[in-house]
């Protein structure tokens, strides 16, 4: 069998990542230290649902449906892993750990290691010359609210489609970008501010259309569905800002930080959309983790916030139901931890009144 160096492939892969994921066609957020996307194992719609650590073993982890442990374990999955797992569903059929290696070692253009003595002299040389002429990343910017509201019709049409209200979405911001400089025109936006409400450290856009049955991606259905890999990337369902880290994000914490602090209690969701219905029925203390698990950093974020209850709410699905639980582990011994359940996919798509009758009963007992 042949002998392959893993740590060296590891190594030339991790700084290839990108161009893996090119050749997949996965669309993706390249961060100052991660690069986030929707998980393609189980083809994942949150932006990001999935990512990969840009150092060591290039560390992948899919937060909504755990895909990661199906070929690595519950930490997550190495690089060669990772390809093991998209080779695996782009060819519908399984394909081994050697077989992925040896992919992943013609990816990267490198040969086993009964190579001549010279090619590790010819790699090493190559690497510096990707450090070299690789371009800087600038520190992520930081935009007044004041000026994020000029360029976005708000309320989003889309949304008050889709039943919210006028005054929710004009409250959070929520607006259709017409404004074709920007990266996020053509899409319905939601800004992530800080923790005082002032400045936008990030967003996301949403597609104003739904999945077209042919290609599987986001377009005007009157147009023919995108061919180039441009036009593709125009049509994905999620978009999110450059350089935005979501893995310590609390969504909304800025709004809800006096009433978890009033009333000892946090309600965790995973979109900012869940967020909405739950203010709607008046009730303030929610917060979007973004996923359906729960970071390190987010844990610490919450218990800053004063917080003594956390009811979670994470989606009804598989990967929700999966999230809770992992959540209930890292909080039992910090928090009275409390897991709802309810009629639909998630809170953002229930009534009104269903919020009512699901939530304030339990929130009154507290």
């Amino acid at each position: 069998m042949t002998q392959y160096d893993l740590e060296h492939i590891s190594e030339l892969m991790i700084e290839s990542v990108t161009d893996l994921l090119d050749h997949f066609d996965v669309s993706y957020t390249d961060g100052q230290h991660t690069i986030s996307f929707a998980c393609p194992i189980h083809d994942g719609e949150n932006p990001t649902g999935s990512s990969i650590l840009k150092r060591d073993i290039g560390n992948w982890k899919c937060y909504t449906a755990q895909c990661h442990e199906q070929y690595g374990t519950s930490n997550g999955a190495s690089i060669l892993q990772f390809a093991q797992a998209l080779l695996t569903v782009k060819h519908d059929k399984e394909y081994t750990f050697p077989q992925a290696v040896e992919w992943c070692a013609n990816f990267v253009g490198i040969n086993p290691q009964e190579t001549q003595p010279d090619e590790q002299d010819r790699i090493d040389f190559v690497r510096l010359c990707k450090y070299i002429t690789k371009k800087k990343q600038e520190p992520p910017t930081f935009v007044p609210r004041q000026n994020v509201k000029q360029f976005l019709a708000i309320p989003s049409a889309y949304y008050i489609k889709r039943g919210y209200s006028r005054e929710i979405l004009e409250k959070f911001d929520i607006g259709y970008c017409h404004n074709k400089n920007k990266p996020f025109f053509d899409r319905v936006v939601t800004p992530f501010y800080d923790d005082n409400g002032q400045y936008m450290v990030g967003c996301s856009g949403r597609s104003r259309y739904e999945r077209c049955d042919k290609c599987r991606l986001f377009h005007d259905p009157n147009v023919r569905c995108p061919i180039t890999k441009e036009e593709k990337l125009r049509c994905v369902k999620w978009k999110n800002s450059t350089l935005f880290n979501s893995s310590g994000y609390l969504y909304n914490y800025w709004n809800a930080k006096q009433y978890i602090m009033k009333t000892g209690t946090v309600i965790l969701v995973e979109g900012p959309g869940d967020v909405w219905r739950l203010e709607e029925a008046g009730i303030y203390n929610s917060i979007a983790i973004l996923k359906a698990s729960l970071s390190n950093d987010q844990r610490i974020g919450l218990e800053l916030s004063g917080a003594i209850n956390v009811i979670v709410s994470t989606d009804m699905d598989e990967a929700g139901k999966k999230g809770a639980h992992s959540i209930y582990k890292q909080c039992k011994n910090l928090f009275n931890v409390i897991r709802v359940d309810y009629e639909t996919h998630d809170p953002g798509s229930l009534t009104i009144e269903q919020v009512k009758k699901t939530f304030i009963p339990i929130l009154e007992k507290l």
